[in-house]
């Protein structure tokens, strides 16, 4: 389950999930179900999801904990 926003990082990396049913609002957010392919192709959309959002990063594991 994703947000529309996580949901057009997801497309834009090339990771493109399988949705199921319709999108439901919860709260005040749009929110999404869907199935994703776990071959090499997820990887790499995944790898790039990491780079695109600074999480491979030397300081990102210090930014993670730092709430």
């Amino acid at each position: 389950v994703f947000d529309a926003r996580i949901y057009r990082v997801l497309k834009a990396v090339g990771c493109n999930p399988q949705l199921i049913g319709r999108p439901q609002r919860i709260g005040g957010t749009m929110s999404y179900a869907g199935l994703f392919d776990t071959g090499e192709g997820l990887l790499s959309a995944l790898k790039a999801f990491r780079e695109e959002l600074g999480i491979e990063q030397p300081e990102s594991k210090e930014l993670a904990f730092a709430a």
